[in-house]
């Protein structure tokens, strides 16, 4: 690799015949953000694949729903889904008052815990 100077041969991403790391070569360009050499090689002009690809992760969409057991003091178990935004909040906690039959003006305390997968 020209940048790292590895001696484990990878593809070329242009016409020179020097060998460069994705990764390498992604923070190189990084470094040179606005100039011709993020998007260019200086060498031989060959447009370079995109930094971004490489070093920002890639975009996961959010779950749509998650399903939240709820467990009551009577040790009883409802499963409740759990929808993103304000509109997903307010309807969780309608559906837990009214599984665990309180009132509206009743206070919540919840916990939770997150098993890492």
């Amino acid at each position: 690799c020209w940048i790292c100077l590895d001696d484990d041969p990878h593809p070329a991403p242009c016409k020179c015949p020097s060998y460069v790391h994705r990764f390498c070569l992604a923070r190189w360009q990084l470094e040179r953000l606005g100039r011709r050499e993020e998007r260019e090689c200086r060498f031989c002009g060959t447009i370079l694949p995109p930094w971004q690809e490489t070093l920002l992760p890639k975009r996961v969409e959010p779950a749509s729903e998650a399903i939240v057991n709820v467990h009551a003091p009577d040790g009883s178990k409802h499963c409740i889904p759990l929808r993103p935004g304000l509109a997903g909040r307010r309807h969780f906690m309608r559906a837990v008052r009214q599984a665990l039959h309180l009132p509206h003006h009743a206070q919540l305390e919840m916990g939770f815990e997150v098993a890492v997968p």
